[in-house]
């Protein structure tokens, strides 16, 4: 499968506009701070059952992406991942708004 990345941006900016028209200045995400985590191999081999599964955090990925705002030269991929479980959770705490 072949993605355009113009298309990607795209969606991306959307959403980013429906998150600034649906949400105030903070956004309040609840009591889901822990999730389950597991190892992106094994995410995406679902012939295996994922032998381990770990726990993720919301409040240190977002604490690990904030600091893009201080230096956007420290970026590194697995921010991806981080973001991916900000939008998961944002989902989660906005289910019936949009």
């Amino acid at each position: 499968m072949k993605i355009q990345k113009k298309e990607v941006l795209d969606v991306l900016r959307l959403l980013s506009n429906k998150i600034n028209e649906r949400f105030g200045d903070e956004i309040t995400l609840g009591s889901q701070d822990y999730y389950w985590q597991m190892t992106l191999d094994e995410m995406y081999d679902v012939q295996q059952e994922p032998k381990e599964l770990m726990i993720g955090q919301i409040s240190d990925d977002w604490s690990e992406l904030k600091r893009l705002l201080i230096d956007d030269d420290d970026a590194i991929s697995y921010d991806l991942v981080r973001f991916g479980e900000l939008l998961k959770v944002l989902k989660y705490s906005s289910s019936g708004i949009w």
